[in-house]
């Protein structure tokens, strides 16, 4: 099920979602008089939290569909892509690039602690260190596969916290004195970088104030 909300956003000069997601079709229908809003009609799934994609939206209004219904107003959006075809995140094969210390096959457990049609938080546990993942972008660019994501070693009282809703996504990323980014380009991996601050991402990261949303699916824990 989806929802199909129509609502206001004070981002006039960039209104694009905080987080590009292809099976998740938008489009701006016009401004208010002023330029003091612009207004948004976007699909989300039904459990999607619509301050994940546009933290700013105000006068929301909804309704629940079974579908995504396109049309002359609301035509396809060239970058649309069905959710069931989306591509994977290819994040097993960065972190066998990160945990490289020679084995064929480091064992670590990965686990989605929030998912948008494909896993967006995670939780990786290798070696009695926990970590937390942060998908930062999985989309096509000049026709390349393009993912990267954030990444930071925390304690498991971090998790436990984030889990609760004691914690937002923000505090939990912000509690340890390191961050990284790592990406890669089709087969490609580029060696991790520090982030010195969730300032440096906060394109396309979630504002100080979001907690996790708790939609998992039941396939989505891997071994």
């Amino acid at each position: 099920m989806w929802k199909r909300y129509r609502f206001k956003t004070k981002s006039v000069e960039d209104y694009r979602p905080l987080h590009f997601n292809p099976s998740f079709p938008w489009w701006c229908t016009g401004y208010a008089g002023d330029m003091s809003y612009a207004i948004i009609v976007a699909y989300l799934p039904e459990k999607t939290n619509l301050l994940l994609f546009w933290d700013d939206a105000f006068d929301v209004e909804y309704t629940i569909e079974e579908k995504i219904e396109f049309s002359d107003r609301f035509p396809k959006p060239d970058y649309f892509v069905e959710m069931d075809k989306m591509l994977k995140s290819p994040i097993k094969s960065i972190f066998n690039f990160i945990f490289d210390e020679g084995e064929e096959n480091p064992e670590y457990k990965v686990t989605t602690l929030m998912s948008i049609s494909q896993p967006f938080v995670f939780e990786i546990k290798y070696k009695g260190k926990h970590y937390l993942i942060y998908l930062l972008r999985d989309n096509i660019v000049n026709g390349k596969n393009v993912t990267e994501f954030l990444y930071v070693e925390v304690d498991p009282k971090t998790v436990d916290k984030l889990l609760s809703h004691e914690l937002t996504i923000h505090k939990a990323f912000d509690s340890s004195e390191q961050l990284y980014r790592v990406g890669r380009i089709n087969s490609k991996v580029f060696d991790k970088k520090p982030v010195n601050s969730l300032d440096e991402v906060s394109d396309r990261f979630p504002s100080n104030d979001v907690k996790l949303n708790l939609f998992l699916e039941d396939d989505e824990n891997e071994e």
